[in-house]
């Protein structure tokens, strides 16, 4: 069976195949319960397995943070400016905040920054980026695409 769409509707999870719906399990999903997304034939008997061609979310949670890896400059140096490509959807926000350290281990506070606008964390070796994300459509979400930093 190929099911093409399965989705939470008051009062349990609707399944679809070719948008007619063949079936309703009735259940309650209590409120901000996150839902997450697995497959499985599920048989403990041995079976080809099971192919997904593509999984895809259509809500999405009305907020997010995403905090980024460490760079290391390799040397201490003054940052510049920062830019990024996002994609804001009506009723999103992108908010991207940066903060620095001299050794990794002590750092600054978190700073807004601007699309194109300077860094204004300290001098370091080592800076990271904190991105936060609103929505207050559940069907859409902003996107950050890429972002970058200049210092010398």
């Amino acid at each position: 069976m190929i099911i093409d769409r399965i989705r939470p509707v008051s009062g349990g999870i609707q399944f679809s195949v070719d948008g007619v719906v063949l079936t309703t399990i009735n259940l309650t999903i209590p409120s901000g319960t996150p839902l997450a997304i697995a497959k499985s034939a599920f048989s403990g008997a041995p079976q080809p397995p099971l192919q997904v061609d593509s999984v895809s979310m259509t809500s999405y949670a009305s907020s997010g943070t995403f905090t980024s890896s460490v760079f290391d400059a390799g040397s201490d140096v003054n940052w510049g400016y920062v830019n990024w490509t996002a994609n804001l959807p009506a009723g999103t926000t992108l908010t991207v905040q940066i903060r620095s350290s001299t050794d990794g281990v002590n750092w600054s506070a978190w700073s807004t920054v601007t699309n194109g606008g300077a860094i204004t964390s300290p001098s370091g070796r080592h800076i990271r980026y904190e991105v936060l994300i609103t929505t207050t459509n559940p069907a859409v979400t902003a996107t950050l695409s890429t972002i970058s930093f200049t210092w010398g």
